[in-house]
Parts: structure tokens; C-alpha cells; sequence
């Protein structure tokens, strides 16, 4: 009976929660809607809850970090060590995926998320499958996680999901070696912003090379503060895609959807969390986020 109630509550809440982006944001043609970490302004980022929730959120796309363990395993995680997002410490690359399982990646968010731990990229993708486009970002560079960019080609096409990912990352060096392994994938860089009457682009380091140059790459993720709409205009010319990150307030949706961008990179899928919504509100959507995780493998939307 307990199940039962909780499969018809999240059914419930998941039925209210695809009408809320309508009341809460603009109206018209809207900017794709990519789950920050999946949804994480509900459950711990970068977990399968928060992925679970996304996707019962019917978000579009989610995004996910990745690093790679000392035995060479794929894992989704922000941070290059497991201090902040877990109970345990040492950085990712030390550390054997067994080694990285013993510990919380839920119980900093709330008791109810204690069970979490760092997913490998296959479970995210096994979940991700078929349901909505899947955003990842490769974390370090080569010589931190030597291999990772042939291995995550390699996981992809094992799964046979090239077509259904987008991959991004600061580090350009990584995205040329992504292209270089194969020519049709889908690639975006991150930047900060660019100065193109300098032709200086910066991303983690300044570079004195146009966007304009990076003709393999098919969209840029930037963040809300620098975007403009010269800037969406050039990319647009480009014939790049625009994403920007990370849109927790409503007023900034509302300029960026004017702006024309192509996607929004948020915390709250739903964009009740961008609305100003009360703490009490924001921590019932955590409490129902917990019911969907649980009852998301008997349920189909």
C-alpha cells in the first residue's frame, strides 16, 4: 500500500511539474531546458537521484561531469577530489572506483540521499538512454586521465548513443583529440567569454585565437553574465549553438530566451526553483525528488 501511494505521488507531482515551466517562464519558442549535475537543485548533483529527478522533469538535456579513476573507470563527479560531494577524501585519480563506492555522495545533501554514491558514466547512461540528450563534460586533461577520451568514444559507441550526447569541455586540446578519434560527434566548448577585437577567448587560460577557428566545434557553453546578443548573433553566423550556465534566477531566463540562446544550463528543470520559490516550497520538491528516485524504476514516462 506504502508503494503504491508513493508511485501515485510522484506520479502526481511529475503531471503538476511539466505545466510549472509554462507558468513560471516566458512564453513562446523557449530555450532548451539542461539539467545542471541533472536536477541539482533537488538532489545531491551529479547522482543518479538527481539524474532520475531530471528526468521525471522532463528536462531535455542533462549534463554530467566526468573523471576517471586510477583503474580507468568512468565516474560522474565535478570535483577532481570527492571531499566536497562526499563523506570521504582524495582526489579521483588515486583512488580505484571500489575504493570511490564506499562513500556517500548523498548524505551532505540530506539524510534521505545517504544512500547515493559517485555513479560511473555507464549507469547514467543506462538511465539516460532513450529519454532525453546526454551533456558531459570531460574534467582534467590528458595527462591527468591519460586515455579517458578514447575510452569515453569507445563507451559511447558500445552503448550506440553517439547520436544522443553532446560533449564539452574547457579544455580544447581534449576536444580536438575527441575530433580527431572521430569527426562526427557533437562538440561544445566552454568558455568564460571572448574579446573577438582581440581575437581573445578565455576559458581556464587566456587564448589569443578566435571561436572562429574552431570550425570542428559545433556549439560554445558560456556564462550568463557575458552573453549578449551581438554575441548570439555571431554564433548564430557561425552556425554554432549557444548554451549558458548556470540560470537559477528568472530574470536571467527571461534576457537570455530574448537573446535567442539555445539552451539553458539550470539547477531547477522545473524553473519552480528560478522563480523565488520559499525555502519551505524548494524543500518539498526535495522531499518528492526522494519519492521519484524510489519509484522511478517502476514507473514510465
Amino acid at each position: 500500500m506504502a508503494s503504491k501511494h508513493r508511485m501515485i505521488s510522484a506520479l502526481l507531482f511529475v503531471c503538476l511539474i511539466r505545466f510549472s515551466i509554462h507558468i513560471y517562464l516566458p512564453s513562446g519558442a523557449l530555450p532548451r531546458i539542461i539539467a545542471h549535475r541533472g536536477a541539482s537543485g533537488y538532489a545531491p548533483e551529479n547522482t543518479l537521484a538527481a539524474v532520475d529527478t531530471a528526468l521525471a522533469l522532463d528536462a531535455a538535456v542533462i549534463e554530467v561531469d566526468i573523471h576517471q579513476t586510477r583503474d580507468n573507470v568512468l565516474v560522474v563527479l565535478h570535483d577532481r577530489t570527492i571531499n566536497r560531494t562526499t563523506d570521504g577524501s582524495g582526489k579521483i585519480k588515486d583512488l580505484t572506483f571500489e575504493e570511490i563506492r564506499q562513500y556517500s555522495a548523498g548524505r551532505w545533501f540530506g539524510d534521505p540521499f545517504a544512500n547515493e554514491r559517485i555513479p560511473s558514466l555507464v549507469e547514467v547512461i543506462e538511465r539516460v538512454k532513450g529519454r532525453a540528450m546526454l551533456l558531459i563534460e570531460l574534467k582534467g586533461n590528458h595527462s591527468i586521465y591519460p586515455g579517458m577520451e578514447r575510452r569515453l568514444v569507445d563507451l559511447l559507441r558500445v552503448h550506440e548513443i553517439e547520436d544522443e550526447c553532446i560533449l564539452q569541455s574547457f579544455n580544447r586540446t581534449a576536444l580536438m583529440n575527441l575530433h580527431v578519434i572521430d569527426s562526427t560527434l557533437t562538440l561544445h566548448r566552454c568558455i568564460l567569454f571572448d574579446l573577438p577585437v582581440l581575437h581573445l577567448v578565455l576559458d581556464r587560460t587566456a587564448r589569443f585565437r578566435p571561436l572562429e577557428d574552431d570550425r570542428f566545434i559545433r556549439g560554445v557553453s558560456v556564462n550568463r553574465h557575458f552573453v549578449t546578443e551581438r554575441f548570439v548573433r555571431r554564433m548564430h553566423g557561425l552556425g554554432k549553438t549557444v548554451h549558458v550556465w548556470t540560470v537559477n534566477k528568472t530574470a536571467d531566463f527571461e534576457r537570455l530566451a530574448k537573446l535567442k540562446v539555445d539552451g539553458i544550463i539550470t539547477d531547477y528543470p522545473d524553473g519552480y526553483g528560478m522563480a523565488g520559490t520559499s525555502s519551505r516550497a524548494i524543500e518539498h520538491r526535495i522531499f518528492e525528488s526522494v519519492r521519484i528516485h524510489q519509484a522511478i524504476p517502476r514507473l514510465t514516462f
